[in-house]
């Protein structure tokens, strides 16, 4: 259940970001024809936003299989086994490491991406999905009648088991000082969080850090991820798709495995990384540029032909067809991405663990640090502290995505 409502949400930014990407005209010319609602959500909607409902699938698959940190916390206590989990302890926890069992299991790894990615390939090859073209309209609310009401329950009641209640305990251990099922309301203070976060300069060192690596590091992939997809889409060779395929390679890779080889690959000579900000910052990019490709190719294949070859014919160079056409009919797809990578970033645990240290600490590792020697009021305060800051990346993000919606895409292409 925790994994679940843990992928949710990068599935709804790309599945969003499609469906603000559908041209409404489609739907309409559905409707006059006699089609119903659920024909044209059938026939018309669903095959337009295939290249992104593809995505946010390939994501939740890539996410659950090689998720380490809510099973570990979550299942090894409760003597629940995952091949994750079980690929760390072989090559960390063992000792002399099953180097042999544990790239058998990673085989698995393999097959279940490789098998989520070629899906994809097949929904992005069919070509039966719309795309933005030379003229913007407005999307049609549906009105659902009597299952308004229904539909709103339903998502009021996910948004109430999945986020506000666990946000609201960790809330209470956080301003309770402890973890205690007999809760004292007049000792609930603020002056816990403020202790445990912002007068401890290790946790705000490691805060500063990854907010400041979220930065960078999303722009740099969502910008690189963008670049890479839009070559893959255009060429269509054996070298794009070698291309493609190599960088979303990582993804089949345990994520400790990728973290320990960039440390055996740069801590030493003659690069000598170790205790630095960059091999962060490096080690973070080749966990998440996978997910990024994945935004992108969908910010991408919502871009129509009309537009960059009209550019062309004007005589716009590459690189002012790029700037012009293709970024600002992208930008909600990359916005969406980088959000995704930012928060994936702030929130690392498994690269933190390892590349992080006392000299270049993290929110990841202080977790980690906080988490094993057991103090939860101190785990709550900064897991509080953090949710605040993403959900915030979030509100603005959606907000600045709805405004562009609104405004209409055909309003922000220009200048060609």
């Amino acid at each position: 259940m925790v994994m679940a409502f843990y992928a949710v949400p990068f599935v709804f930014m790309n599945a969003s970001a499609g469906l603000r990407n559908l041209d409404p005209a489609l739907e309409e010319a559905s409707r006059l024809s006699g089609a119903s609602t659920f024909r044209t959500l059938r026939k018309v909607t669903l095959p337009a936003v295939a290249p992104s409902l593809g995505a946010g699938f390939l994501l939740a698959v890539w996410f659950g299989v090689g998720m380490f940190s809510i099973p570990a916390i979550i299942g090894t206590p409760a003597n629940i086994d995952v091949i994750s989990v079980r690929i760390v302890e072989l090559l960390t926890f063992t000792f002399p490491p099953q180097t042999d069992l544990a790239i058998g299991l990673s085989g698995f790894v393999v097959l279940f991406v490789g098998l989520a990615y070629w899906l994809q390939l097949r929904i992005l090859r069919r070509g039966r999905y719309a795309t933005v073209a030379g003229k913007g309209a407005r999307a049609k609310t549906i009105d659902l009648g009597t299952w308004k009401w229904p539909a709103r329950l339903l998502v009021l009641g996910y948004v109430l088991v999945s986020t506000i209640l666990p946000i609201v305990a960790l809330v209470l251990v956080s301003l309770n000082g402890f973890w205690t099922p007999n809760i004292a309301w007049d000792n609930l203070s603020f002056a816990a969080v403020t202790e445990a976060v912002f007068q401890d300069a290790t946790t705000l060192k490691a805060l500063r850090n990854s907010l400041l690596l979220g930065l960078v590091g999303g722009l740099i992939g969502i910008l690189g991820a963008a670049m890479i997809a839009l070559y893959v889409a255009r060429k269509r060779t054996a070298l794009a798709k070698g291309i493609d395929v190599a960088v979303k390679l990582p993804a089949a890779i345990s994520n400790m495995v990728i973290a320990v080889g960039i440390l055996l690959l740069l801590a030493g000579a003659p690069f000598h990384l170790t205790g630095t900000l960059l091999i962060l910052l490096i080690g973070y990019l080749a966990l998440y540029l996978p997910q990024a490709s994945i935004a992108a190719d969908a910010a991408v294949s919502g871009v129509g032909k009309e537009l960059p070859e009209a550019s062309a014919i004007s005589g716009a160079r590459p690189s002012r067809t790029f700037r012009k056409v293709y970024v600002p009919l992208m930008i909600p797809g990359l916005v969406a991405g980088w959000a995704l990578l930012f928060i994936r970033i702030v929130g690392d645990l498994t690269a933190s663990a390892i590349l992080a240290g006392t000299a270049n600490p993290v929110v990841g590792f202080r977790i980690l640090e906080v988490f094993t020697s057991g103090s939860f009021a101190l785990l709550a305060s900064l897991s509080t502290v953090l949710v605040l800051i993403t959900a915030t990346v979030l509100v603005v993000v959606l907000a600045y995505t709805r405004r562009a919606s609104k405004l209409g895409v055909s309003t922000r292409v220009g200048g060609v």
